[in-house]
């Protein structure tokens, strides 16, 4: 199996060698459930800009930011082209094909576009300072069976490897000549089929592989497993955890009064 792929970014960062794994968990869920009680665009703007802090923080470099910053300009840009033309509340800006494009349509739509943003980028801050090995121990720790856990830290670890070997192929079809920004839509629709072949048996290649790897070391023969890698909450962690479940009260209150709440009855 190729090595080298991998969404963790190794740093001598409070985020990578200090916080728990655990931690790093409950936090994640924690973000995910506020972005889901809040949908007005000025809290989910916030929290963004809490992300990006801990992303420095965290040292992810620039390079990866921009591309999550670019990714959600385009989930805002979708998300506003599209929420207005079923959101009616609020005053009438303009008309469109017959419908009334309003405010609340507008900033509903900045708002979800935001919100997938959030949730992509917390993601992807989780993998990029949690290695999967102490992804997968955290996981035996929290009462996970071992072979579920081997599962969601081989998941994780499979999706920077199968972009890698996209990336591989199609720029080996690229040297011999293949352009695929040239032509139509469907004419570029044919050409992708000279990477998705190659692609769908690679797949399969490596998960092959992974499991030749897995019953040549005997997995599955005990009931229970030990690992090299060790994870241990200390008192930041409880405190962290606690802040976790404080933020979420915090946000079903505001939930529940309305506060950042731009529509009610949407979610």
């Amino acid at each position: 199996m190729p090595s080298g792929y991998s969404l963790y970014i190794d740093r001598p960062s409070y985020l990578h060698q200090k916080l728990d794994p655990r931690t790093k968990t409950l936090i994640l869920v924690a973000t995910f459930v506020l972005s889901l009680l809040f949908n007005g665009p000025i809290p989910l703007a916030l929290m963004l800009g809490l992300l990006l802090v801990a992303s420095r923080w965290g040292m992810v470099p620039w390079s990866v930011i921009r591309v999550l910053l670019v990714t959600g300009v385009w989930f805002v840009a979708l998300s506003v082209l599209i929420w207005p033309w079923y959101v009616r509340e609020g005053t009438h800006l303009f008309q469109l094909f017959g419908a009334w494009i309003t405010t609340d349509g507008m900033l509903f739509g900045i708002a979800m576009g935001l919100r997938v943003t959030i949730m992509v980028m917390v993601a992807s801050l989780w993998m990029f300072t949690t290695s999967p090995q102490k992804i997968t121990a955290s996981f035996l720790k929290m009462g996970l069976p071992y072979k579920a856990g081997m599962a969601v830290g081989s998941s994780i670890r499979l999706v920077p490897l199968i972009a890698g070997e996209w990336t591989t192929i199609v720029e080996a079809q690229r040297s011999r000549g293949v352009d695929y920004k040239q032509g139509g839509l469907l004419r570029r629709a044919k050409k992708s089929v000279q990477i998705l072949g190659p692609m769908l048996l690679r797949s399969i290649d490596i998960a092959q592989s992974l499991a030749i790897a897995m019953e040549a070391r005997a997995f599955g023969s005990r009931s229970g497993r030990s690992s090299i890698t060790e994870v241990r909450l200390v008192s930041m962690d409880k405190w962290v955890m606690l802040l976790g479940l404080v933020a979420i009260g915090f946000g079903i209150f505001c939930r529940i009064q309305g506060i950042g709440v731009l529509l009610r009855n949407y979610l």
